[in-house]
């Protein structure tokens, strides 16, 4: 298993007081992505039970044509109960298995889903600032290139029928005794200023440029 660690995202962003007052939910969200993590990667949906095992989204290997079989390189695991090995040419040592759930079928533990193949997805995950009093847990792409793994993510929530982001009642426990650790009343209320403050700014500038539209400027 890959070890990663978890992107900030817009922190940066914010101003000066603001990036101070984030700091014990920015500590506390990362804590939380960092437990989301591991337990997915322990192969634990969040609703304590196991993901749907690796092939089961696949149709690979319907086919009678075996370049539509699943075909393993010579330095990848070749488990017993292949159909055939390429004995010579271009393929030469290749193994050759009638779909890759066959295949997962007959590697030691190979089956389990843990959301670690190429390690893209883990990379890019990450905690973005949404604001003051507001944080955003989830997987990100570059400018430019969109993003692939958050549109990975949202499928598999759909074929699993929970997000491999969701947290559990343990996580969100846990979430909540740190922010209740390290903010107190006083704390909370400065926070509540500042976003009070930043929401009459957004809405004063959204109504200086809806003037300007009216106005022709």
């Amino acid at each position: 298993m890959l070890g990663f660690d978890v992107q900030l995202k817009g922190f940066n962003r914010l101003d000066e007081v603001s990036q101070r007052l984030i700091v014990p939910l920015r500590q506390a969200a990362v804590t939380l992505a960092a437990s989301i993590r591991k337990r997915v990667q322990a192969g634990v949906s969040p609703r304590g039970g196991m993901w749907t095992p690796l092939g089961e989204y696949t149709t690979t290997g319907r086919s009678k044509d075996e370049k539509n079989k699943w075909w393993v390189a010579p330095n990848q695991p070749q488990p017993a109960g292949y159909m055939r090995k390429v004995q010579q040419g271009q393929w030469q040592g290749w193994a050759v298995y009638e779909n890759y759930k066959s295949y997962l079928d007959l590697l030691p533990h190979g089956r389990r889903r843990d959301w670690e193949k190429t390690g893209s997805l883990w990379r890019s995950y990450g905690v973005r600032a949404m604001g003051v009093s507001r944080v955003k847990i989830s997987f990100y792409g570059s400018k430019g290139r969109g993003n692939a793994q958050a549109a990975i993510a949202t499928l598999a929530g759909r074929m699993e029928g929970a997000s491999v982001l969701q947290y559990n009642e343990p996580e969100r426990q846990a979430f909540v005794a740190d922010i209740k650790a390290t903010i107190d009343e006083e704390f909370a209320k400065r926070i509540g200023e500042v976003t009070e403050a930043q929401r009459l700014t957004r809405r004063a500038r959204s109504a200086s440029r809806r003037s300007s539209v009216l106005l022709g400027g």
